[in-house]
């Protein structure tokens, strides 16, 4: 977990706040982004480990972000995970089927958040260790 990096796109400012405290408090590195755009122009200067997105952006829809994240190449290894208040079962249904890897509803207690983050890397590393995409030490 350690100097893990965490890109956060969400629109509202308190919801960023919260979400960059929480994951600063577990270790990790956050940026944040309130738009797509921002999203894909900070995805360009640096590669995160995850991202975090809410699903209404002010410049479109986070769909629309995770599809595009999830066609590059260079890209499409981050885990995605929708953090929305948006809770009917199409939208979460689409945005698995888009290549999220999960898609949570708030409310949501941070120890969930914090909690599925911390899978969802753990699984990203073991699949890239089985792929030789990272080196494994051992002793």
């Amino acid at each position: 977990m350690a100097n893990e990096t965490i890109l956060v796109v969400d629109g509202d400012t308190q919801s960023r706040k919260v979400l960059e405290v929480s994951f600063k408090k577990s270790g990790y590195r956050v940026l944040m982004t309130e738009s797509a755009a921002e999203a894909l122009a900070c995805l360009e200067d640096e590669t995160p480990d995850l991202i975090v997105s809410d699903t209404d952006l002010p410049d479109g829809d986070g769909f629309g972000l995770c599809k595009e994240v999830k066609s590059r190449s260079e890209w499409e290894h981050i885990p995605f995970l929708f953090l929305t208040e948006e809770s009917s079962l199409p939208q979460k249904i689409e945005g698995l089927e888009i290549g999220a890897d999960d898609y949570l509803t708030r409310p949501i207690y941070i120890k969930e958040v914090t909690t599925r983050v911390e899978v969802l890397l753990q699984k990203r590393d073991r699949e890239l260790l089985s792929e030789g995409g990272l080196e494994e030490f051992t002793g």
